[in-house]
């Protein structure tokens, strides 16, 4: 195992893509094997000193940053096993510190396909398994936790779990009990579930009869350490259509996606992803792609994989023939290299943006959300009066397919970030209100455990905390997410 103290070592691991400041440690460990992971949490356990887990350092809600103790770094546990077919599946044993590109290319090279693609994909498996990570193609193909079989997790005290899809849930009084590698057994009884129109990434799942795997899917590193992970692997989905749609009205690309999911089936059509980019997000993207028309105030980014890209495409008309798009200056196209086209014009909105918040000294203030689909339009129409309002400048762009949406408030000085957060606040309000989630695939972190509360409500949060504390009994693990400090500290 190896380890850094050295400050300016370990600086880089202090921080994320979160703009949360700068924190601090001890030390950051670096385990090669399982069994050095065991090592480091006995000792952080014996004398009772916090341990943050660190991944690929993507994040944007501050969830590696350590605010003292030490900090468990995955990057070496890479491994990656060969693959085992079942069928129509396939299987592979994955360490938690492999890069979602190397797994996603691994795949490709055996003819198989690994799902999950959210936009960063330098993340590292364990991250996009902490944060139950999505992406634009969860709209036909859901989110991570889908595809984990298995996963071996390392609790606070040093011993392994071992936990398999199917092998542990709750029964009818909401009671499970888990045995580790030692012999020792964790009896669970969970008497407060909430269930939310959309799913989000807000803390722990509680479900009736859920399975326990997924208690520790998008735990965000508070229950324990995984280590490795077992994935499904999908036959390759074939061909891909894309279509870059533009639209002369905002709510025209609202609408039209919200009626796609309505007839998709009746059509013939089933996209795996549909994006949505704003008049703002298309004015960013102009400058260096000047063939986006100046009439567009609004764009869908849609895909389809298919066997029959010409019969697809067909398809594909027929429906945008029926729709406002504006069909003429809209992008079709099943070549490879415009499908990648595309998703760069996608994801070169955040790396823009990024540069923005470089020139204006300002970190972002940048919602993840999502609400119903029949409550979209309304929702965005009242978000925009309201920022409209502030004054300050913004960006609204995300994987509409789903009501799922980015919105980026770039302050330029200290008023306008005090509004930011106002307007940040208000915006929570209606989404709670529409039924919606205030974190849809980022995760919780230490930037919306108050927003999360507010949805929740605290018994919900309480039944949380009491679930934590079975696994990690001193709140040790990746303090400050999900809970803050104070109820950490609390009886």
């Amino acid at each position: 195992m190896i380890i850094k103290r050295n400050p300016a070592e370990i600086q880089s691991y202090l921080e994320d893509a979160s703009n949360v400041q700068a924190g601090h440690a001890e030390a950051v460990y670096f385990p090669e094997i399982i069994d050095d992971v065991i090592t480091c949490m006995r000792e952080s356990f014996r004398t009772k000193t916090p341990l943050t887990v660190s991944g690929g350092g993507t994040g944007v809600c501050g969830g590696r940053i350590p605010f003292g103790g030490l900090i468990l770094a995955t990057d070496l546990l890479d491994k990656i096993g060969p693959v085992r077919r079942e069928g129509e599946e396939a299987c592979c044993t994955v360490g938690t510190g492999v890069r979602l590109s190397a797994l996603q290319d691994y795949a490709e090279a055996n003819g198989l396909f690994y799902p999950p693609d959210p936009t960063e994909r330098d993340s590292f498996l364990g991250g996009t398994i902490a944060t139950d990570a999505r992406g634009a193609r969860a709209f036909k193909y859901g989110s991570t936790r889908r595809y984990i079989r298995r996963l071996q997790v390392v609790l606070a005290d040093g011993d392994v779990l071992q936990l398999e899809r199917g092998g542990h849930g709750l029964d009818k009084a909401g009671r499970c009990s888990v045995r580790a590698a030692s012999g020792k057994g964790y009896d669970l009884t969970i008497s407060t579930f909430y269930h939310h129109a959309v799913e989000g990434v807000t803390g722990y799942l509680l479900e009736p009869g859920m399975d326990i795997i997924d208690l520790f899917i998008g735990s965000e590193g508070t229950l324990g350490i995984f280590t490795e992970a077992e994935v499904t692997l999908l036959e390759s989905p074939g061909d891909t259509v894309a279509l870059c749609v533009f639209f002369e009205g905002d709510e025209d690309g609202i609408c039209f996606a919200r009626t796609l999911r309505d007839c998709m089936r009746e059509r013939g059509v089933n996209p795996s992803a549909i994006e949505y980019l704003d008049i703002a997000s298309l004015a960013l993207l102009r400058e260096e792609h000047i063939d986006i028309p100046e009439c567009a105030k609004a764009a869908l980014l849609i895909e389809e994989t298919c066997a029959d890209p010409h019969r697809t495409l067909e398809r594909w008309f027929e429906v945008l023939g029926e729709s406002p798009a504006l069909l003429d200056e809209s992008w079709v196209s099943s070549s490879m290299k415009d499908v990648k086209r595309f998703r760069e014009i996608r994801h070169m909105i955040p790396a823009r943006i990024n540069e923005i918040i470089r020139h204006n000294g300002f970190p972002k203030i940048a919602p993840d959300i999502a609400v119903p689909l029949e409550k979209l339009e309304t929702f965005v129409s009242g978000a925009r009066v309201m920022m409209e309002k502030g004054g300050v400048p913004y960006f609204v762009f995300g994987h509409l397919g789903d009501g799922r949406l980015h919105i980026n408030l770039l302050p330029r000085c200290e008023r306008e970030r005090k509004t930011a957060h106002r307007i940040y606040a208000g915006l929570v309000d209606e989404v709670i209100a529409c039924g919606g989630t205030v974190s849809s695939e980022h995760g919780v972190g230490k930037t919306k455990y108050a927003y999360l509360a507010k949805m929740l409500g605290r018994d919900v949060i309480n039944q949380m905390l009491a679930v934590k504390k079975i696994f990690d009994p001193h709140c040790l693990l990746s303090r400050g997410n999900i809970f803050p400090e104070t109820l950490l500290n609390s009886p």
